[in-house]
């Protein structure tokens, strides 16, 4: 797991309950909501830019291996059209 939500019941920048998103890779804070719905969609995107291998199914066609859907050579480039996962596409 590279991101975590971290919480907090009374956090330094508002004396309030504070979400922070982080980054236990490189052991910085990428950013701090007052919200964990928002903490959630950055750290859901942010998992998203990790490059990841399509996954070969028995069919030999390649399909997303976060959403599991098919991939088409027309429909993508680096990225799974249907999620927006960030894909590493061999040439």
């Amino acid at each position: 797991m590279k991101y975590q939500i971290l919480e907090s019941e009374k956090g330094s920048y508002t004396g309030g309950k504070e979400f922070a998103v982080y980054d236990c890779t490189n052991r910085e804070y990428i950013c701090v909501t007052f919200s964990k719905d928002v903490a959630m969609k950055i750290k859901e995107a942010l998992e998203k830019q990790v490059i990841m291998k399509p996954e070969e199914s028995i069919y030999y066609v390649d399909y997303c291996p976060r959403c599991k859907r098919f991939l088409m050579e027309n429909n993508f480039l680096n990225y799974c059209s249907y999620c927006g996962q960030k894909l590493e596409i061999e040439s």
